[in-house]
Parts: structure tokens; C-alpha cells; sequence
């Protein structure tokens, strides 16, 4: 189960920056009008590695124990460098586009 959770996670990150992508790409968007691609992308993408880390440190704990356990826990924290993101911002701006828009911003 939480090797599904990790695998969902890393599908739900690629999906959201293949979207921003696309949104960033598309000729027809509006160069004045605001989108909310790149801050949902990072708001999703930020908070789904925590999830895996959350995920990943649950599984090794069950896996191994011990000295093993912190060797494994070192490597997960070099692999899973999350950077930190100011959400709270994000989610403002999300947030004005919704009202703004009075609706769904996409």
C-alpha cells in the first residue's frame, strides 16, 4: 500500500507539470490574463513529496530496523530534498483567481 502511495504521488506531481507546461505553451492563452497553472503545479507537487516522504519513512521503518534503518533514513533524506515553497502565497493567489473569475479557473 505505500508503494502505491508513493507511485500515485510522483503520478499526481508529473501530471500537474505536464499540465503547467502545456498551459505555459498554449499560443491562444492571453499573455495579460493570469493562469494558475504554476502555482497549482508547485502547491501539488510540494505537498505530494511530503506525502511520499511520510510514505517512504513508514515503509523503511517496517522494512528495517536499527542501524540499517538510519542508513536507509539518510539516504531517503539526500534522495527527497524537498525545497521549500511559500504555499500559503500560493494558495492566496489560487485563491484571488477563483474569486476573481467567480468560479473554476481553468
Amino acid at each position: 500500500m505505500l508503494s502505491s502511495d508513493i507511485i500515485r504521488e510522483a503520478f499526481l506531481s508529473e501530471s500537474a507539470m505536464l499540465r503547467a507546461d502545456e498551459a505555459f505553451r498554449k499560443p491562444s492563452r492571453a499573455a495579460a490574463t493570469p493562469t494558475p497553472h504554476p502555482d497549482v503545479a508547485a502547491v501539488l507537487t510540494h505537498d505530494s513529496a511530503l506525502r511520499a516522504e511520510v510514505a517512504a519513512r513508514t515503509a523503511l521503518a517496517a522494512m528495517t530496523s536499527g542501524d540499517t534503518l538510519r542508513t536507509m533514513l539518510a539516504a531517503l533524506r539526500r534522495f527527497l530534498r524537498v525545497a521549500p515553497t511559500d504555499t500559503i502565497a500560493a494558495r492566496r493567489r489560487i485563491a484571488d483567481l477563483v474569486v476573481a473569475k467567480k468560479g473554476y479557473p481553468f
